[in-house]
């Protein structure tokens, strides 16, 4: 079972975790709304034992741009896995300029629009929708997928067999290393 190395609050009152894989590995940033949290945090209490590198999670009050740019910044991910629905992309997504303010008093305003985006993983069968959490990321220019949260363990695990260096290889071969 993965436990979190770190856990704290972002300027934003944004939940935020950070879970360590094994060494030499990339960074993955998953994003998803509060409403998702129990069953996101079920999902990384199984991440592979064969994992590396490190993982963020980033848990919104709901689908706010600011906190993530903001953690995307920091992070610098190989990619992000935004919880919401299995989508294989979406389409741009134009925000309204609003106020809005944490429980620790912040006012802040989002504005703007996020482009149109593509899965960064074949999601034959699965249908486009609206995430501005999704076209955030891909406004930042990283890599996005987006997946219900009961699937999340396994799109992420599916992307990593297609990344380099993302799991560590447990097989015969490792003999050869000795």
């Amino acid at each position: 079972m993965s436990e979190p190395l770190r856990v704290w609050s972002d300027t934003y009152g944004c939940a935020r975790a950070l879970y360590e894989g094994l060494p030499g590995g990339h960074r993955w940033l998953v994003a998803a709304t509060v409403d998702h949290a129990d069953t996101v945090l079920q999902q990384l209490s199984q991440l592979p034992e064969n994992f590396k590198g490190s993982l963020y999670l980033i848990l919104l009050e709901d689908e706010r741009a600011l906190p993530l740019e903001t953690a995307l910044r920091e992070a610098e991910p190989r990619g992000v896995a935004v919880v919401g629905a299995d989508l294989s992309g979406g389409p741009a997504v134009a925000r309204e300029a609003r106020t809005l303010e944490t429980e620790g008093g912040l006012s802040f305003v989002e504005s703007g629009v996020g482009p149109a985006w593509t899965s960064a993983l074949e999601a034959d069968g699965w249908p486009e929708g609206e995430s501005l959490l999704a076209s955030t990321a891909a406004a930042a220019g990283y890599p996005v997928i987006s997946c219900a949260p009961e699937q999340l363990i396994t799109t992420l695990t599916r992307w990593w067999q297609r990344t380099p260096l993302a799991l560590r290889v447990l097989s015969a071969s490792a003999e050869v290393e000795r």
